[in-house]
C-alpha cells in the first residue's frame, strides 16, 4: 500500500530535487566555514552593512523606552505560580 505522506517516496520520485537540496545545504556549510574562519570576513561584511546598505535607514522600535510590559494582563497566572515574594532573584 502507498503512502500519501510526503517523505521517502517523495525524494525516491524527484532525485533531483534532493541533489539541489544537498547542493543548497554545502553550500551554506562551507560559507558558515568561511565565516569562522575568517573574523576579517565578518568584519568587512558588518562595515558593508552599517555604511551602504543601511547608512540612510534609521532603526525605529516599535516600543518606546517608557513603555511598561502589560503585566496586569497575567496578574492571574502569576499569582498562581508565584513561589516567595515578587519572584525576583535573591528573595528567597
Amino acid at each position: 500500500m502507498r503512502s500519501n505522506a510526503i517523505g521517502a517516496d517523495g525524494i525516491a520520485m524527484a532525485p533531483i530535487a534532493h541533489k539541489g537540496v544537498v547542493a543548497g545545504a554545502k553550500v551554506q556549510a562551507m560559507t558558515l566555514l568561511d565565516l569562522i574562519m575568517s573574523p576579517r570576513l565578518v568584519a568587512d561584511a558588518k562595515d558593508y552593512f552599517v555604511s551602504v546598505q543601511t547608512k540612510t535607514i534609521k532603526y525605529r522600535p516599535l516600543m518606546a523606552p517608557t513603555d511598561q510590559p502589560a503585566i496586569r494582563l497575567n496578574a492571574e497566572k502569576m499569582a498562581k505560580y508565584r513561589e516567595l515574594g515578587d519572584g525576583r532573584p535573591g528573595d528567597d
